[in-house]
Order: C-alpha cells, then structure tokens, then sequence
C-alpha cells in the first residue's frame, strides 16, 4: 500500500509544503527547506522509503517512521504547526495558511495515524515524496 506526500514548488529558505494524500483523504504537510538533505535541517529528499509504526525514544510512544532516506535517521510524521516544530521531520495539518503554518495538526495526525494503522495491517507501506 502507498501515500503520497506531494509538494508545491521548492522555494529557497522557504518552508517546504503539500499534501498528504491517503487514498481519498489528505492533510497538508509542512517541512522544514530543501538545504540538501543536512540532518536536522533539511526537508526529506524526493524518494519512495518504506513507512512503519514504531517507538519513538522522543515522543515515548509509537509514530510513523520513514526508513531508508539516504544519510538520514529518525524521520517521522508528527504534529506541528510550524518549521519551529520539526528537526527534518514531516508535520501534519487539516488545514494551512499562505504563510505555511498548519491549524489541527493533532486532527490531522490522529487521521493520518490510523489510516496507516489499517494500512499496515495489510502489508508493507511506502510513502512516495514528489514535486507537483
């Protein structure tokens, strides 16, 4: 089974955002600028990596982790509402304003959450990352 995580325009210095797409749902992303892949820093790299719940020592629960983004660890889906509210990581929101910040991102997350849950229980999951 796959989502899709796809992008508007990349935008120096600019605050990387789209949509989640899961079958006929989607939230709105918001990611940290291209700075080439830095850890920390950068959003996620254009790609298709395998996605599975597992344990975050960080948030002390079970998340959704991206595997096998190349020279990165760690990468999850999250709430946020802001760039300040991720080290790389991909944040999620039922809606966004022109500037990029994310309203319900904990509506936004529980949806996506359990999508993935179902999703799971079917087989490997893999989220592609694209530019429209």
């Amino acid at each position: 089974m796959k989502f899709q995580i796809v992008r508007g325009a990349r935008e120096p210095e600019k605050p990387t955002v789209g949509r989640l797409l899961m079958g006929s749902q989607s939230v709105f992303t918001l990611e940290l600028p291209w700075r080439d892949n830095q850890p920390n820093l950068s959003c996620v790299p254009e790609g298709t990596y395998r996605t599975v719940l597992a344990f975050s020592n960080r948030y002390g629960k079970i998340m959704p982790r991206l595997l096998n983004i190349p020279g990165r660890d760690g990468i999850l889906i999250h709430p946020g509402n802001t760039p300040h509210d991720t080290l790389g990581c991909i944040l999620v929101g039922t809606s966004q304003r022109s500037n990029g910040v994310l309203s319900n991102s904990r509506v936004a997350f529980k949806l996506f959450f359990e999508w993935l849950g179902m999703a799971c229980r079917y087989g490997d999951v893999f989220c592609e990352v694209t530019y429209a």
